[in-house]
């Protein structure tokens, strides 16, 4: 919602895709250089209290924002240094997140607790880009912006109420000697780091430019709003449909299977590129997220399965350390590359990329061949 709703408001006040670009990539820095110090405070203290303190910082941030916002009064760089505290954050909630769910339920079951979780997240991706739309042409984006605050406090409150035991504390070590056994555990296995590469190049040239300039493309149309927020529900609804399926879906080589549902993604980049109309966009933008989905559900039931789980936080953080790194990069490039190749010309570059990089994965026999135990 954030995104859609801040695109929309930078757009509205006269800011270009270099201002959209700035503020996206002042949330992602933080969140980049945070994410290690964020899993070993997972694996050191109380998850949950970690994953509450990061949603109270979310929270008090971005509700300064939405009040900035409504009252006409958000300089640039004000917006940036918001922006920067939510992606902290997210720094220290999301490998908290990956770790908590083995903590509380089975392995049998982590597979539909993954599941449940995508569609969870997915349906938040229907109703968000749908309510951000209306929002952003009815009343602007700083409404979109409030009450997407309060979710955070709504999480903060869960979180606490639930009743689970908190991991005990691992033996006393320092915070690089922390940080070296999980990279120990990362760089060890060659499908972890070979596709967490692939997606650090596929944020680079594939998420940042589908993310400035497909907003762009909207943004000076009647009703823009609207038609890329409702692009954005496709993609959830997708999502949905595949955390439903990768309940049932159970293979033996997840991590080959994740891979192969990664091709039906490109759909999404390549439809923008390719200027298709609206319905085909919809339809590509559904595939994407039923194959991201897929993706993604495999992916973390893997390593919630092969990581051994006192060191599962810093794994992840690895993971999506090294998965976003060059997010920030990308969003500022997405208008030099627009501007070298033309928005579609860099939009289907996306599309493509994606295509051949998965292929390049999948013949790597560690991916291809990986067996996981139920």
């Amino acid at each position: 919602m954030v995104p859609l709703a801040l695109a929309f408001t930078l757009y509205g006040r006269g800011d270009g895709a270099g201002a959209v670009a700035k503020v996206l990539a002042a949330e992602t820095i933080p969140l980049v250089l945070l994410l290690l110090v964020g899993g070993a405070a997972a694996d050191r203290f109380p998850r949950r209290t970690v994953m509450v303190s990061a949603d109270l910082l979310r929270f008090a941030s971005q509700s300064i924002l939405a009040v900035l916002l409504l009252s006409g009064h958000a300089p640039l760089a004000v917006i940036m240094v918001l922006m920067a505290l939510i992606g902290t954050g997210s720094a220290f909630y999301v490998p908290g997140r990956n770790s908590l769910v083995p903590q509380i339920v089975s392995p049998a079951n982590l597979q539909s607790a993954n599941a449940l979780v995508a569609i969870a997240q997915s349906s938040a991706g229907i109703a968000g880009p749908i309510i951000a739309g209306l929002l952003v042409a009815a009343a602007g984006g700083a409404w979109a912006i409030a009450i997407d605050a309060a979710t955070y406090a709504i999480s903060a409150w869960m979180l606490g109420a639930m009743r689970i035991a908190d991991t005990p504390a691992p033996p006393e070590a320092g915070f690089f000697t922390q940080l070296a056994e999980g990279w120990s555990e990362f760089s060890s296995r060659v499908w972890l780091w070979a596709i967490v590469l692939q997606f650090a190049l596929m944020h680079l040239l594939v998420i940042g430019p589908v993310v400035v300039l497909g907003s762009l493309g909207f943004a000076h149309l009647h009703h823009g709003a609207l038609g890329w927020g409702g692009l954005s529900a496709m993609q959830g609804i997708g999502s949905i449909a595949g955390g439903l399926a990768a309940m049932r879906l159970r293979p033996q080589r997840p991590v080959r299977a994740a891979m192969l549902w990664l091709f039906a993604f490109a759909a999404l980049p390549l439809s923008l590129g390719l200027n298709l109309p609206y319905p085909v966009m919809g339809a590509s933008f559904l595939a994407g997220g039923f194959g991201i989905a897929m993706f993604a559900v495999n992916w973390d039931t893997t390593m919630q399965r092969l990581i051994p789980p006192d060191r599962l936080a810093r794994v992840s953080a690895y993971d999506w350390f090294g998965s976003i790194s060059l997010l920030p990069l990308g969003y500022l490039m997405a208008a030099p590359m627009a501007a070298a190749l033309g928005r579609d010309g860099a939009l289907l570059l996306a599309g493509v990329f994606t295509i051949v990089s998965t292929a390049a994965v999948l013949m790597l026999r560690d991916v291809s061949g990986l067996r996981v135990p139920a």
